[in-house]
């Protein structure tokens, strides 16, 4: 009887045709109190120019649906930040900001007039501007995505790696960049721009472990 496949293995029997991509990701890694790290992230800075930018939130976002359960409870509050075509665009809709999505368990941010439902007439989130206005924790109440970009981080499957649309130079930000030879300014570094996210969802130990990784 034969030794079944690997994980890694089925994957590639599945994807013959993106064999090197899949090992180039998988190479990237390493792993931190058992969590899939991606060591590109000690190689970039990130600086958000937020507010004012809004370059990131032309599209709609993936959101689960306890997101969406979440925050549809406050939508009415978050609303009057938006602009009128908006306002007006979700009473239409019922206020149902999202949109069915082929990936199950997932669904879509609607977007309108060419960006997210959510962005303002400033290039601010209304999401983002609701929770700061009234003293909300907007790490744990914000929709995921929206939180730990330009990281993808999943819990569950305990993994963190750069979003591959940034990593492929699909799209060109002057806040996501990779590091001169020497540069450390903890201001801007990824690893350091990104600690509370990385703290609220894997603790301040595994921060710790990955800042030891970095230094090392």
């Amino acid at each position: 009887m034969g030794q079944k496949p690997s994980y890694l293995q089925e994957v590639l029997e599945r994807n013959p045709h993106r064999k090197k991509h899949i090992l180039d990701f998988i190479n990237r890694f390493t792993v931190i109190d058992d969590v899939l790290v991606d060591k590109e992230i000690f190689n970039y800075t990130f600086k958000c120019t937020y507010p004012g930018c809004g370059l990131c939130c032309f599209a709609g976002t993936l959101v689960a649906k306890e997101e969406i359960n979440r925050v549809i409870k406050r939508v009415d509050d978050i609303k009057p930040y938006l602009s009128v075509s908006k306002i007006k665009r979700l009473n239409k809709l019922g206020n149902q900001f999202y949109t069915n999505y082929y990936v199950e368990g997932f669904f879509k941010l609607r977007t309108w007039n060419s960006s997210c439902i959510f962005l303002m007439e400033d290039k601010r989130c209304a999401v983002h501007t609701y929770c700061l206005d009234h003293g909300i924790d907007w790490i744990k109440f914000h929709f995921d995505l929206c939180v730990t970009y330009p990281l993808r981080i999943n819990t569950n499957k305990k993994i963190i790696h750069i979003e591959e649309e940034l990593y492929n130079r699909e799209y060109v930000y002057n806040c996501f960049n990779i590091k001169k030879d020497g540069e450390e300014n903890y201001e801007s570094d990824l690893l350091y721009y990104m600690k509370d996210v990385i703290v609220d969802r894997f603790g301040l130990g595994f921060w710790e472990a990955m800042e030891n990784k970095y230094k090392s």
